[in-house]
């Protein structure tokens, strides 16, 4: 349930928004800017369950390894391939 301080920003932000709502191009520009935002908090989110996922297949990796089910590669192992891929001098 919202407490009475946490309506006032909403409810501030609603007078203002029916303030320029008379104005096209204010609202034009509004609705503009409130897509970019959303469209940023879902890339973050987005970006938030990638790296969960990565975090997930790692630990399940180390958990097959520990099994006797997995043979990870050794230092050596991924620096060279990482020369031969050219991303590691």
């Amino acid at each position: 349930m919202a407490t009475t301080s946490s309506l006032a920003p909403n409810t501030d932000l609603m007078q203002q928004i029916d303030y320029i709502s008379e104005d096209r191009a204010l609202m034009g520009r509004l609705r503009r800017y409130v897509a970019k935002l959303a469209e940023k908090r879902a890339e973050k989110a987005a970006a938030q369950e990638r790296l969960e996922e990565s975090l997930r297949q790692a630990l399940k990796e180390v958990r097959l390894e520990r099994e006797g089910k997995l043979k990870m590669q050794t230092w050596e192992e991924f620096e060279e391939e990482l020369k031969r891929e050219g991303y590691f001098d």
